[in-house]
């Protein structure tokens, strides 16, 4: 039974009673990363289990992963449609809520909590363990404190665009209004959950924003020791202390390792420009080293090398990110089953888009106008209301478009028959 209110509970024996479940997402390639999370989590956690849910097509039978769960036993309305419309950072991010919901209704738990993959604990999670403890439905972390006193990416705007929240940890405790904020997060990230600042999206994330609006009595939690990472270093100086790492003078319960280089020490992040690994101090650095010997234990450049199983159509060819979007929207019906989300549509993609006049010069294909609507820089090149316009993004497609988004031969089949005509006619005038 769910209470009407997330409560605190007075029994002196509640860390005892309600354990603590965690659980992390992520695709085939990204194993070695989680783990990772939960080698570092049942170190620090004893007796506590973390489950990893597969964001891809099953494992080999050959491979046995202890608290694995595929997809499909989510149940998740929607599913197939999801795994063609979304990117792999997009479908791991929007199984989400139904992560959490498996979890308290399938698994019996109280207390979730989530952590990316790229998470490393090195201490209990006290402050979270207090919360519940108190009666918090949730618990968030925000990406920053205070402002950034610099233009260094990423600048506090990016943080605006991203999310005031790092999702990469989200603690939730079983009760009526958690459930009810899980229904609405689950059905919203089956539609919105893509990876469009523009347009105000940034996969989980921005919806995360609503939860302390949503879920009264939320902790927000800016203890410095949790979810250390590179968005926060600058007001979050390491150093060694006598018990272990200090994160502006407070222990450290866990890092955000987002945007290592696997088997490259000399990368502190990749995401951002402030920090290097001589700026991070010895002690970081030292973790960092760690961390990425804990990766190569655990064979992430092994499982990096494993495709994304929804990232190809059924027959081998590369379904481009780009298009996922527009391909989806352009079906009769949402995908029902596996088969039905990847069967080959190179014909589709390659159709001339029905939102400009064709102009057989220089056509315009589906999945042309669907990089074009990702592109600002592109979109005030080529205007595509102008002849000239429609020209001048053939040539660029041809030139640069194919290699940026490594895309099929396939599918420069309509732009490579346009230069064919185009170079029959010059031909034939020469000749006049």
């Amino acid at each position: 039974m769910l209470s009407g209110e997330c409560r605190a509970d007075p029994s002196a024996n509640h860390r005892v009673n309600h354990p603590m479940h965690a659980f992390t997402i992520c695709a085939r390639n990204y194993l070695g990363y989680a783990l990772t999370c939960r080698e570092a989590f049942e170190r620090a956690m004893p007796g506590q289990r973390l489950t990893i849910f597969l964001a891809d097509d099953p494992l080999d039978a050959s491979e046995q992963i202890e608290d694995l769960v595929d997809i499909a036993a989510l149940g998740l309305p929607g599913l197939w449609d999801m795994a063609l419309r979304y990117s792999v950072l997009e479908f791991s991010t929007a199984i989400k809520a139904a992560c959490f919901q498996y979890l308290f209704e399938r698994e019996g738990a109280s207390e979730v909590v989530y952590l990316d993959p790229d998470i490393f604990l090195l201490a209990p999670l006290d402050a979270v363990r207090d919360a519940f403890d108190a009666g918090a439905p949730a618990m968030v972390t925000p990406h920053i404190s205070g402002p950034i006193p610099d233009e260094l990416a990423p600048t506090d705007m990016d943080i605006l665009r991203s999310g005031i929240y790092n999702l990469g940890f989200l603690a939730l405790s079983r009760c009526e209004p958690v459930d009810r904020f899980l229904q609405w997060w689950a059905k919203r990230l089956r539609e919105y959950c893509y990876n469009d600042a523009p347009h105000g999206l940034f996969v989980d994330q921005r919806l995360a924003d609503f939860i302390p609006s949503f879920l009264p009595g939320t902790r927000i939690l800016n203890h410095p020791g949790y979810n250390l990472a590179y968005w926060n270093l600058h007001e979050r100086p390491v150093t060694l202390g006598g018990t272990g790492l200090l994160a502006a003078g407070e222990p450290v319960s866990f890092v955000h390792f987002s945007g290592v280089v696997p088997g490259n020490p000399s990368v502190f992040s990749k995401h951002q420009s402030r920090h290097s690994v001589d700026s991070i101090g010895a002690p970081l650095r030292e973790l960092l080293e760690s961390y990425l010997d804990a990766l190569a234990r655990n064979g992430q450049a092994r499982w990096s090398g494993i495709p994304y199983g929804f990232g190809r159509f059924s027959d081998g060819v590369s379904l481009p990110d780009c298009a996922r979007r527009a391909l989806a929207a352009s079906q009769p019906a949402p995908a029902t089953s596996r088969d039905e989300a990847f069967r080959p549509q190179h014909d589709v993609l390659n159709a001339q888009s029905t939102r400009i006049d064709p102009d057989p010069s220089a056509p315009v294909s589906l999945l042309m106008h669907a990089i074009y609507d990702q592109r600002p820089d592109l979109q005030g090149q080529f205007p595509l209301a102008t002849a000239k316009g429609r020209a001048g993004f053939l040539r660029w497609f041809l030139r640069h478009g194919a290699r940026e988004y490594r895309l099929d031969e396939r599918f420069l089949e309509p732009a490579h028959k346009a230069r064919g005509i185009n170079g029959l006619v010059s031909r034939t005038l020469a000749r006049r």
